[in-house]
């Protein structure tokens, strides 16, 4: 049976197990991945997810605090 290509660019994307924390290894590496894959086709640069995290987490901020 061949693996699916999906799985096969995951990975080979991790680093060395041992160079990782567990929580890394199986938590975020494959929600960045999938990230990653959704977000690709479309011409959105690392700064623009970068500041769209501070607005949200600045919106966040100012609507829980009361």
């Amino acid at each position: 049976m061949k693996t699916p290509q999906f799985v096969t660019q995951f990975i080979h994307s991790l680093k060395n197990p041992w160079a990782e924390e567990i929580v890394e290894l199986l938590l975020f590496r494959p929600l960045a991945f999938i990230f990653v894959k959704c977000f690709y086709p479309f011409p959105i640069t690392p700064n623009q997810i970068s500041l769209m995290a501070m607005v949200a987490g600045a919106a966040k901020g100012r609507y829980s605090v009361r």
